[in-house]
Formats: structure tokens, C-alpha cells, sequence
């Protein structure tokens, strides 16, 4: 599905959008936080009442995925 800005780095997927970012800064978050370890890759995760964000936090290139709440 289209998108406004980033067309090469930020896809989306289906209605309400799955987002998927690439390059964007790589998180702060407190060292208590736990980070999820999925398919050799970490991810730290935040949930809001929109969406979960999960986002890595151990590759060169950080990348965030965004999964609407539905």
C-alpha cells in the first residue's frame, strides 16, 4: 500500500496499516526494560493503546515495525 514519505524505507501492510521502518535512530529506553529475543534478533517492544511498536535493538540499521491495536 502506498505511503506518503520514505516509499524505499517505509512500507505498510493491509487496513489499519502494519508499518515497517528502516534507518530510524536506535531506541532509549530504561535498562530494566526487557528486550524479546525472536528469531536471533532483540527486540524492544512498547504498547499503547493505538499500537505495539517493536523495534531492534541489536542490528547496524535499526528497524520498527508498528502493529495497530484492533
Amino acid at each position: 500500500r502506498p505511503v506518503t514519505a520514505g516509499t524505499d524505507q517505509n512500507p505498510a501492510f493491509g487496513d489499519p496499516a502494519i508499518t515497517l521502518a528502516c534507518g530510524i535512530p536506535a531506541p532509549t529506553f530504561p535498562p530494566t526494560d526487557l528486550v524479546n529475543l525472536l528469531d536471533k534478533v532483540c527486540w524492544h517492544d512498547v504498547v499503547t493503546p493505538e499500537a505495539t511498536v517493536l523495534t531492534t535493538v541489536d542490528r547496524e540499521v535499526t528497524i520498527q515495525v508498528t502493529v495497530p491495536n484492533r
